[in-house]
Parts: C-alpha cells; structure tokens; sequence
C-alpha cells in the first residue's frame, strides 16, 4: 500500500463515493459526497483486546492530511502505553466541556459582581417591565432619586440600608404616596 496523496484525494469524485482508500499504518478513509463536495473520512484501524476498533482522524478536506496522520500517530502513542484511544478522546471532550462550563460560571459570576444598579435599572426598562406610559414615570423617579445615589454602585454590595436611605429622602421631601410607590419599584427591580 502506498501513501494517499493530496492529488489522489482532489482527482475523487461522487463515482468514488462509498470506496475505501488505505494507506500503511492502518489508516483508512471512507469516501463521501457532501453538499460542498466529496470528502473522505479517515479513521485509524486497531486491536484493543480481542477487538478490531477504529479511531476517527477527522475528514479531509476539513482537516489537512499531515493532521489526520498526526491523530492517527497519537492514537499509536496511546495503544502503546496501554491506553484507549477512543476512551482518551472521550474523556479529554467530557474535560474540555466542564472547563468550559467552569469558565462560563466563573464569567457570569464576574459580570454580576459588577454589575451596577445603572446597568440593571437599563436591562429591567427594557426587558423586566412594561407600564402603560412606556415606562417614562419609572425613567424619571430612578433618573431623580436612584441614580444619583447608587448608579454607579455594583449590585452585588447594595444593601438594606441603602434603599432604607432612599426611601427616606423621598418621605423628607414630604412625598409619602411617592415613597411608597417607589419602594414597590424598587422591590420590583431588585427582584
């Protein structure tokens, strides 16, 4: 058996489609026909145990074929050291998607933490609530009485304190009815 070369592989065409190419060193592709063209999925034949099993080494043309010969080298590496190579493949992608899951919580858990009460009050006008006047009386209260106070504070370190404070200025103005209205806001929002 002599080397696939890259002229064999582009002179293939949909008559070649189901045929089997070989190559030294048990590497093998089963030739396709996709949208965008003919392609050959190459896979690594083996013995693991008393079984012939077969590793994927990806598909030309997605992958060059120096690539696919280096995962057919690797999955060697691997038999040599007593390990599976389909077994790897399958714990290295479990690995990689719970570092990513990790990296995503780690990245929600940051954006959070600084979050500011400027950046929550916009999302919740624009998706969390939707008043009869376009929202305008809940822009004004929060322009008047919230921002000043708090829109540049993160999110994650308002307290009870803090609302208890802005409640009280606006019952100091002598606007009870508005005091309460605005608590309820403010509960809606934090919420």
């Amino acid at each position: 058996m002599a080397e696939i070369t890259i002229k064999e592989l582009e002179s293939l065409t949909a008559n070649d489609a189901g045929r089997i190419l070989r190559e030294d060193g048990n590497l093998a592709g089963r030739i396709s026909m996709r949208k965008d063209g003919v392609s050959v999925s190459f896979f690594y034949r083996n013995r693991w145990g008393d079984q012939n099993k077969e590793y994927s080494c990806g598909s030309w043309p997605r992958k060059s074929l120096t690539d696919i010969r280096k995962a057919r080298n690797q999955a060697r590496a691997l038999i040599d050291e007593q390990i599976n190579p389909n077994e790897h493949k399958k714990t290295a992608k479990v690995q990689a998607y719970a570092a990513a899951n990790v990296e995503t919580e780690h990245l929600k858990t940051t954006k959070v933490q600084t979050l500011t009460v400027q950046d929550l009050v916009k999302a919740w006008l624009l998706d969390g609530v939707a008043r009869k006047d376009g929202n305008a009386e809940l822009q004004r209260r929060f322009n008047k009485d919230l921002m000043p106070a708090l829109g540049k504070t993160a999110v994650s370190s308002v307290s009870e304190h803090d609302v208890r404070a802005l409640i009280q200025a606006v019952v100091n103005r002598g606007a009870h009815r508005q005091a309460i209205s605005f608590f309820a806001d403010l509960t809606q929002l934090f919420n």
